[in-house]
């Protein structure tokens, strides 16, 4: 330090925010030992305004020396501390719901179909014995989750669309201890396209029965099956991310497919299809099929196998 210049102070810095991480680690450390009881995690996340209290004291406090500051900090910490100690026990356990819904087809000529799933199960069944209905759905979800649905009609075309919508600001859900199970039903009836984002998911599509246009699915951390339907001209992309994924097309129909891959492994029928270009398969009779489908499949550390 040169004469005549001030002693610098130095700063506390956020002692909240590295409580909070502490405190956020160790629980994430004792649930995945077993050690916590999944219900009471996903119990916490309602004392998240704690959180609040505590950095706004510290905000507060920052105008006051250390001496004062951090006695007074680590007296609220005490406390808050003390007070989930005491309520966390008494916080009521959430309920798993069941809920189902279904749609009239009406007049509709096609139709978009658009799923959102996050943590659970997705399942997928073409719909028997009921043509008036354009898609029945089940689910199984804890109480903070909402499902949502919207239908549109326009034109003799409809748009349909679920998705799980969680509670707002819900800091321990990274925790564990969630989960979504669905079961929806599709109409054979008239033209779908469908719209997959799935996210931690266990995935069992049933999709031969159907008459699909599109399939267009984004997903992530998820494993599973799909078979998609012998429809003429359909056109599927999939984007996976970290996901192993078995993809099933119909031998009644002619196929290409493109693969784009990144850190990822690929098994590929070798008796059915054959590689006419790097990352790109055609199978066999392709040439002489009647109905013709194209799948173009990106993967970063994905592991595929396509029969």
């Amino acid at each position: 330090m040169h004469d005549g210049q001030p002693a610098r102070r130095v700063g506390r810095g956020s002692i909240s925010g590295g409580l909070i991480l502490i405190v956020l680690g160790f629980l994430w450390l004792l649930n995945n030992l077993g050690y916590l009881p999944s219900d009471l995690i996903r119990s916490l996340w309602r004392l998240w305004p704690l959180i609040l209290i505590l950095l706004g004291a510290e905000i507060a406090l920052r105008g006051f020396p250390d001496r004062v500051a951090l006695p007074v900090l680590l007296l609220v910490t005490i406390l808050i501390g003390s007070l989930i100690f005491v309520l966390a026990p008494t916080l009521p356990v959430e309920q798993m719901l069941s809920q189902s819904c279904s749609q009239e087809i009406g007049d509709l000529q096609s139709a978009s179909i658009e799923l959102e799933v996050d943590r659970g199960s997705l399942r997928v069944d073409p719909l028997q014995g009921q043509p008036h209905l354009l898609a029945a759905a089940e689910w199984d979800h804890i109480s903070s989750v909402l499902i949502q649905k919207e239908f549109t009609e326009s034109a003799g075309r409809g748009t349909l669309s679920f998705a799980d919508r969680y509670e707002a600001l819900l800091p321990f859900y990274f925790l564990g201890g969630f989960r979504n199970d669905w079961a929806l039903q599709l109409t054979p009836s008239i033209p779908l396209d469908l719209e997959l984002e799935g996210d931690d998911c266990e995935l069992d599509l049933h999709l031969h029965g159907l008459t699909l246009q599109t399939v267009r699915a984004q997903i992530g951390d998820c494993s599973g099956y799909v078979s998609l339907p012998a429809t003429s001209d359909l056109d599927a992309r999939l984007d996976l991310q970290d996901s192993r994924l078995t993809l099933v097309l119909p031998t009644t129909a002619g196929a290409r497919v493109e693969v784009e891959l990144s850190d990822s492994d690929l098994t590929i029928d070798s008796s059915r299809f054959r590689e006419i270009n790097p990352g790109e398969y055609l199978s066999e009779g392709y040439d002489q099929a009647q109905t013709l489908i194209d799948v173009s499949l990106q993967a970063t550390d994905s592991t595929i196998t396509i029969r």
